[in-house]
């Protein structure tokens, strides 16, 4: 036709694929087995397993964690039964020089699909939608933190903080997390604590600048560490003492 002969006819292609390379773990197992006997005649049965598990926790539609089991059996039984041969010859005219034979083939096979091992799935996680205020790991956002209470100042030992040279591989701190080229390191800040006595701390402190934040509705608070010794404290202030320039004294907020 015309239409299939225009350059610049519009073309709307319909298609459906399953990435090759998908953050899941796939299992695949199979088993068959196969006896012979009379002769010729054969059974054999063939099991398959295959599974996907989902890496992510709040796994979307479309990527369930699935698990499939099949299982077939099949027969092809031989035989050269004389009685046929017999009445072939009955036949009148009829004469064979060679015996009968009858084949027997059969397959059974049954699949029991699971499709969502979890029995739920997710339209949307909503990962995008959270308001994140990060504090940031670059040494010149924190400084040395006050006195906290319980402490005192004679036992502060030396704490040094730094951002190594080199950068740390997502998927050391976070294993299993799909990332870009341009995302594939990050920054981590680097504590050292150096104790003058049994009863020394180290700290540091900063402020969440950018304005007034209500962090009423906030629920949680994410710091991945790695060490080998030594107790965290994480202390949120929620207490902020301001001169009263008016009255000449001091008031919280």
């Amino acid at each position: 036709t015309d239409e299939v002969l225009n350059p610049a006819a519009d073309l709307v292609i319909d298609y459906e694929y399953k990435p090759f390379f998908m953050p899941q773990r796939k299992t695949l197992l199979g088993l068959r087995g196969e006896r012979k006997f009379w002769g010729r005649s054969s059974a054999g049965m063939t099991l398959l397993y295959n599974s996907e598990t989902a890496v992510e926790k709040r796994v979307k539609v479309g990527g369930e964690p699935t698990r499939t089991l099949l299982w077939d059996t099949d027969f092809d039984l031989r035989f050269t039964p004389q009685f046929m041969t017999r009445a072939v010859n009955l036949l009148p005219l009829v004469r064979t020089d060679a015996a009968s034979s009858l084949n027997l083939t059969g397959e059974l096979a049954v699949s029991l699909p699971n499709q969502n091992t979890l029995g739920e799935a997710f339209i949307d996680d909503f990962e995008g939608s959270v308001n994140r205020v990060s504090l940031g790991v670059f040494r010149s956002l924190w400084t040395k933190s006050s006195v906290p209470v319980g402490v005192e100042e004679k036992n502060r030992g030396r704490l040094i903080w730094y951002n190594p040279w080199e950068k740390v591989p997502v998927q050391q701190i976070w294993p299993g997390r799909q990332t870009s080229a341009q995302e594939r390191e990050v920054h981590v800040l680097n504590l050292e604590f150096i104790p003058q006595n049994a009863d020394s701390w180290g700290g540091i402190m900063r402020a969440l600048r950018g304005g007034a934040k209500d962090f009423s509705r906030d629920r949680f608070l994410e710091i991945w560490v790695r060490g080998q010794q030594g107790i965290l404290n994480i202390d949120l202030g929620n207490w902020i003492p301001r001169i009263g320039c008016a009255m000449g004294k001091e008031t919280g907020s």
